[in-house]
């Protein structure tokens, strides 16, 4: 491959614009000063050395692992959306009490952090389950689990808004919301 060549004019006289080339008879400026001796005034441009294109891959690949690992950190203080999908600090772990005379079953989860192959948990009177909430979620985007009666009668749904990871918080069955987007306050 051949090198390409530019244009470079001595230390004392004016800087060419990028691109330009002498045309053919072009004479410097007499009021200009000779250039140094041996002054090469066409010269070689170096193509970037794999030295310096692995190094500006890694910097590249690097600053964004920082940055990712900057929103991670910030994110961690903030008590809630991790990068890290598997990270605790994503969820909040909270109890559904079961404060009524009816056995009741909780499930048909919808949002983040259910897990899938859960089956319904059925709770009789005064028993509680644990379930996880994705925090930083509200509206149509928390978590949310349906409550039924044993015929399949619909209670209402525990529907969880914690905008900071917090574990141990209450949910009560009597206080289910009426649907998954209204917020079902802890006890």
């Amino acid at each position: 491959m051949a090198k390409r060549k530019r244009w470079t004019p001595p230390p004392a006289w004016p800087p060419a614009r990028k691109g330009w080339t002498p045309p053919t008879g072009w004479e410097p400026d007499p009021a200009w000063p000779p250039p140094p001796p041996d002054w090469e005034f066409w010269k070689s441009r170096r193509p970037l050395s794999r030295a310096a294109v692995l190094t500006v891959v890694v910097c590249v690949v690097a600053g964004g692992f920082f940055a990712l690992m900057a929103v991670d950190m910030a994110e961690h203080v903030a008590g809630c959306g991790s990068v890290d999908l598997t990270d605790p600090n994503n969820y909040s772990e909270v109890a559904v009490v079961n404060d009524t005379p009816n056995p009741v079953f909780v499930g048909d989860c919808n949002g983040a952090y259910c897990e899938p192959s859960a089956a319904p948990a059925r709770l009789d009177p005064g028993t509680h389950t644990t379930v996880r909430g994705a925090c930083a979620s509200a509206g149509k985007d928390m978590t949310s689990y349906r409550v039924t009666l044993g015929d399949g009668t619909e209670v209402g749904f525990i529907a969880i808004d914690t905008p900071r990871k917090h574990d141990g918080l209450t949910y009560l069955v009597t206080r289910a919301s009426p649907d998954r987007v209204t917020a079902t306050p802890p006890s």
